[in-house]
This record gives structure tokens, C-alpha cells and sequence, in this order.
């Protein structure tokens, strides 16, 4: 929604908004003019000739409500960002995982190419300045959210899908539904750029019955990665492209996963005439976008902050640490997200590579409780997989504990899309200091 808010101000439109609370992106819109009123109430839309409302907002909220009953104009998010990508050249990156760090490649690479790009992402990206900006290139790259189903109605010059998970159950119902909002995505795409390792984008490819293009690291692709090797923060692999050995690529972010971003970032650049040796080495320059295996200390203990909040983002996340680092010890802080997650999706597996699990009381985001559904019940899965896991749903004790207890040699991870950020600030502050 800040991403928004700062395009349509950018091209002129006097835009106003609301929130719950105080945070950091409502502070940047300030910053630009953009008026930010904390709390829902009606006068809030005084002067208002159109609303645009997140699929967070239940649609009994106070200005919903009110701005029906004065008649104004009511769009979900996607829609009014289904009307500026018909303003350019629109490139959609949609996908389970990984969309925003590859959304923010794309644009990124497409900078480099001085083609300056506008872009919507859900996250901020150091390399690019923000999450937004409405500049005069002809391109739009846009991070495409699949949550509430409208990302359907979207039609894109070309659409990159990362691959396709199980999440959002609470709005489709079964895994099917999401393969079936996933295809009909697809077809209203003119190009497609699809994961040659993700099964159910193989089964999407062969449903399509159209050419697309395809990325991958182990089964045959347009766009290949060879001779993976990780150091750090960094891993190196060897670019191919339809057979042909091209450049030696340093990429800086960790694990098979952000290299698979990369492929599909490079083959979508490919795809609107960038060249692919020139990809390579502008990417050496790249910054993941914040809250993506974020750097806070690293100084004998290594702490990471990360928005993972899936299965197999997290799993994704420990491999490249343990490959990467080989620690003494891998702590993992997480916060599940939304009580429908807990209840639809089975994280039991997910922490096989840490020697010790901290879990935290489950971040509603808007959900309202559902019986019988509490973060208790995650750790009696973790508990019967053998792993160490505390249940600790106060932040300061959480802080307190780790304080005392981090030794040389730990890595610790913090996992979660909501606020357990603070935790990990606040605690890579305190070593810091000390």
C-alpha cells in the first residue's frame, strides 16, 4: 500500500491514508507530504473522490463502511495497481516465495541498463532507493500478490512465477485452488517465465500448451546454474543459457533459493532485450531487500533477521547457513503468522537444521483467533521431531534469555512477517554495546 501511495503521489494525485499504527513506511510517506492519520474514523475521508483499500482491511472496517454509504469509488489494492500497469510496459513477478527479492533484481537490473524503471515492491530494496518510484522508462516491474485471488484479473506483457506453494489456504481452500488462480494468471500473460524445478509450474507448463521460458538448477532450462559454491553471504555459479557456458556470476546473497531469484530476474531481463553478460556482472552490485536474511551483527555471533514465514522459506534459509557458515550452533527465533497458517500448514519439518527453536505467540495480522489454534501447537509438532524448542511469547524475556546465553560461534535467525524484527534489533543493538 506505501508503494502505491508513493506512485500515485509521484504522479500527482494528493493522496491521504490510514493505519492502525505508527511504523517506519508511514513515517517515509509523511516525509514525502503524504498524510497518514493512525486510527480508522470516518472524517478520515473527508475530501476523498476514490478509496483504495488491502486485502488486510475486513470489509466491516469503520471507512469501508462509511465510504460505501457516500457513494465514493471502492478498489481492492490489485485493482488500482492493474490500472497503472496498463500505463507501461507492465512485468509482474508472482510466486509462493521469493517475489519481492526478485522483483527488486529485475528493477534492479533494469536501472543498471539505464532504462529507468518504475517499480512497486513489496519490500524496501537499498540498491533501488525504496519499495516505489514512478520514473520515465517505459517499464513497470511490479511484485504480484497472490493472496486474495485478484492477481487473476491481471493482464502482463510478461509474468515471472517463482514457483507455486501451499499458503493462503484461508482464502482458497485447498491447494488446487491455488494451482488453479496460479494457471489462470498465466493465460492472461502475453510471456511467461516459469521454474523448471517447481512441479506444479511443470504441470502448469504442460497444461498451457504455449511456449514459455524456464529457469532451474537441476532439471533442463533456459536458464541454468552450474558449480554452486557458497561463501558467506556470497555464492558463485557458473551461468548457462540454452547449453552455452557463459559467465562466472558472484552473487551477493547466500543459498540456492536467492540464486534461483537471480536466474529468473536475468532470464526476465533477457526477455526485454537486456543481455546476459552484462546481467552477470551488474548483479555483483545487487543489496537484498530489507528484511531479507538482513545482516544485524556480525562479530563472533552472527545475527540474521528474515521475513520467512513458510515452510520452505525457512528450510531454504537454515541450508544456506549450514553450507555457508558451518556454525557451532543455529538458533532460529519464530513468529507464526496468522492463526489460518498454524492451522493449514505443517511447519513440524521445517527447523531440521537448528540446534534450537524459540517460538513466540502467533501474529494475528488482522485473523481473528480460531479455536484450538495457538502457538503451543507448533511447538508440541517441533517438540515430537526432537527438537529443543521454548515457548517464550513475552519479547522481553526472549531478548533477556539470549542476552545471556549467546556464545562465539552461534548464528541466530529470526523468522517471521510480523514484528519479531524488534527482537533481533534490539538484541544485535545490545551486543553492539556491549
Amino acid at each position: 500500500m506505501s508503494g502505491l501511495a508513493k506512485v500515485l503521489h509521484a504522479r500527482g494525485w494528493e493522496v491521504t491514508g490510514s493505519d492502525i499504527a505508527r511504523s517506519r513506511r508511514a513515517a517515509e510517506l509523511a516525509d514525502l507530504g503524504i498524510r497518514v492519520s493512525f486510527g480508522h474514523r470516518e472524517e478520515n475521508l473527508d475530501g476523498a473522490e476514490l478509496v483504495v483499500f488491502s486485502s488486510a482491511i475486513p470489509r466491516e472496517n469503520v471507512e469501508l463502511v462509511a465510504a460505501r454509504r457516500r457513494g465514493l469509488p471502492v478498489l481492492p489494492r490489485m485493482e488500482m495497481l492493474k490500472r497503472l500497469l496498463k500505463e507501461r510496459e507492465a512485468l509482474g513477478v508472482a510466486g509462493t516465495n521469493g517475489k519481492s527479492t526478485t522483483t527488486a533484481m529485475l528493477a534492479f537490473l533494469l536501472d543498471r541498463a539505464g532504462l529507468a524503471p518504475s517499480f512497486i515492491i513489496g519490500a524496501a530494496c537499498p540498491s533501488l532507493g525504496g519499495n516505489a518510484r514512478w520514473s520515465e522508462g517505459r517499464h513497470l516491474v511490479a511484485e504480484i500478490d497472490e493472496s486474495d485471488g485478484y492477481f487473476t484479473e491481471l493482464e502482463l506483457d510478461l509474468a515471472v512465477i517463482t514457483n507455486i506453494g501451499i499458503d493462503h489456504l484461508n482464502n482458497y481452500g485447498s491447494p488446487e485452488a491455488v494451482y488453479r488462480a496460479f494457471r489462470a494468471f498465466a493465460r492472461r500473460s502475453k510471456r511467461l517465465i516459469l521454474n523448471s524445478d517447481d512441479g506444479p509450474s511443470r504441470r502448469l507448463r504442460g497444461e498451457l500448451g504455449r511456449e514459455v521460458l524456464t529457469f532451474g538448477l537441476e532439471r533442463p532450462a533456459d536458464l541454468m546454474a552450474k558449480e554452486l559454491e557458497q561463501q558467506g553471504f556470497t555464492t558463485h555459479f557458473r551461468l548457462v543459457f540454452r547449453g552455452e557456458e557463459l559467465n562466472e556470476v558472484l552473487l551477493p546473497a547466500p543459498g540456492r533459493h536467492n540464486v534461483a531469484n537471480a536466474l529468473a530476474a536475468m532470464l526476465a531481463g533477457w526477455a526485454v532485450g537486456l543481455e546476459l553478460e552484462k546481467m552477470a556482472q551488474a548483479i555483483r552490485d545487487f543489496t537484498l531487500p530489507e528484511r531479507r536474511f538482513q545482516v544485524l551483527h556480525n562479530d563472533q555471533v552472527v545475527i540474521i533477521d528474515d521475513y520467512a514465514h513458510l515452510p520452505e522459506e525457512i528450510e531454504a534459509n537454515l541450508l544456506a547457513i549450514r553450507e555457508g557458515w558451518r556454525p557451532k550452533r543455529v538458533i532460529a527465533l519464530f513468529q507464526p503468522h496468522r492463526f489460518s497458517r498454524v492451522r493449514d500448514i505443517d511447519f513440524a519439518h521445517s527447523f531440521g537444521l537448528v540446534d534450537r527453536v524459540i517460538v513466540t505467540e502467533i501474529y494475528p495480522a488482522g485473523e481473528s483467533p480460531i479455536p484450538g489454534v495457538d502457538a503451543t501447537r507448533l511447538v508440541r509438532a517441533l517438540r515430537q521431531e526432537g527438537k529443543r524448542v521454548d515457548y517464550i511469547p513475552d519479547k522481553e524475556e526472549i531478548i533477556a534469555l539470549l542476552r545471556d546465553e549467546l556464545r562465539p560461534g552461534d548464528f541466530l535467525i529470526s523468522f517471521g512477517a510480523g514484528d519479531l524484527w524488534e527482537v533481533s534489533h534490539r538484541l544485535a543493538s545490545s551486543l553492539e554495546k556491549r
